[in-house]
């Protein structure tokens, strides 16, 4: 077994501890277990329309590079216009903290087309495409945007932000993502 070790600042004010990091490892993280069901609604969503992620699939592939984040966020949520209703977040997939993010190109969508739908956004851009629901396959690549409730949607990232530390998942690490 190739084993490395990994020592020092992990962002967001933690520091790490030594310890071992598995090469080639792809760890998964389930949502589904998480008491987060919009998030995890949204995830599977996403990746029924082709997104990566999905465990089986092609995995995703984390980014410490803060500039790229920021690029990421910037071409999905950040470009939906606001106010958005109270209690709602906009979440993106795939998440920001990847390569595969809104940086990334690709088609843009949505989902839902009444306002009882899960993910259902108002005010949606004509260059975001929406989807029904079920999701139908619609690319491979791309990013997606779903409307939910911050609570959902800051755990979500919470617990995205816990599986990187717990997994010493470092630049350019693979993981999956289950979804509902």
């Amino acid at each position: 077994m190739d084993l490395a070790m990994l020592s020092g600042f992990a962002g967001g004010g933690q520091w790490l501890r030594a310890g071992c990091v598995v090469q080639g490892a792809e760890p998964t993280i389930d949502m589904t277990a998480r008491n987060v069901t919009a998030h995890a609604g949204h995830i599977g969503y996403a990746q029924s329309s082709g997104l990566p992620g999905k465990p089986n699939g092609t995995p995703l592939t984390r980014t410490t590079d803060e500039p790229a984040v920021q690029n990421n966020r910037n071409t999905t949520c950040n470009r939906v216009p606001g106010p958005r209703p109270p209690g709602q977040q906009c979440d993106e997939y795939p998440f920001a903290s990847t390569r595969d993010g809104g940086g990334g190109g690709g088609p843009a969508r949505a989902y839902g087309r009444v306002r009882t739908d899960p993910c259902a956004q108002e005010k949606i851009p004509a260059s975001i495409r929406m989807l029904p629901i079920p999701v139908p396959y619609f690319d491979g690549q791309g990013i997606d945007m779903c409307l939910m409730p911050g609570r959902d949607s800051m755990r979500g990232g919470g617990i995205l932000s816990w599986f990187y530390l717990k997994n010493r998942a470092l630049d350019g690490d693979q993981f999956y993502v289950k979804g509902l």
